[in-house]
């Protein structure tokens, strides 16, 4: 039986979310897709973390997305910022839901995973210049 999985690996923030869309197939895996949404420093929080959301959504539809993981907070360097993220952490997870994702995997489990795209993940997303929904750089 050929069992496939699109299976999207995000790293939660409100400034910054990183997005990484495997396709796991019979044991191989391949990276379809990789970027960092990056919102406007701008806008208020709630805006910020609605752009994150609307731009996650629209990658879940394109990719039909059968499986995701988010990164856990553990420990956060950035007193300041640390609620504004768990707050965009709480909103992507919803999100998950809304489109009726299970999340069971941590980051760490998808990246260890696929451990052997990382590369590929890293080298793709430094060479893409993220665009917001409006259009903006």
């Amino acid at each position: 039986m050929n069992k496939s999985q699109i299976i999207m690996g995000i790293d939660p923030g409100y400034d910054r979310v990183g997005v990484a869309i495997i396709k796991s197939e019979n044991g191989k895996d391949e990276l379809l897709f990789s970027t960092c949404v990056i919102t406007d420093k701008k806008k208020k929080d709630y805006e910020r973390v609605g752009v994150v959301c609307d731009e996650l959504d629209q990658i879940i539809k394109q990719y039909n997305i059968n499986c995701a993981g988010i990164e856990t907070l553990f420990v956060f360097k950035n007193q300041k910022t640390v609620m504004s993220v768990s707050e965009a952490r709480g909103a992507i997870k919803y999100l998950l839901h809304k489109n009726k994702l299970s999340c069971p995997l941590s980051l760490a489990s998808f990246l260890s995973s696929s451990s052997h795209l990382i590369p590929q993940i890293l080298e793709r997303s430094s060479l893409l210049i993220p665009v917001s929904i409006d259009g903006t750089i």
